[in-house]
């Protein structure tokens, strides 16, 4: 896909749409709904289908388009209470 000057957010099959915000500035305009898996993505919540923890303490997802996103060790904690929320 396009890129622009700035970071991009991935969204699901690969699509991206340029941005000149970082990826934490991003995740602070669009709120809740959304969480962050690890220093390059966010997910959409409402699109999360499963949740695998895997041994090494990261997970992985999976999504409602059959995305599979790999969760950081550091995020998954804060993915599975986004999740339980």
């Amino acid at each position: 896909g396009a890129r622009g000057p700035g970071p991009a957010g991935r969204l699901a099959r690969g699509a991206r749409w340029p941005t000149d915000y970082t990826l934490t500035e991003l995740e602070d305009r669009i709120g809740s709904g959304f969480t962050r898996v690890s220093r390059s993505e966010l997910v959409n919540v409402d699109h999360i289908t499963r949740y695998e923890p895997l041994t090494d303490g990261s997970a992985e997802l999976t999504l409602t388009d059959r995305t599979v996103v790999r969760v950081s060790r550091r995020r998954a904690p804060q993915v599975r209470r986004a999740l339980e929320a």
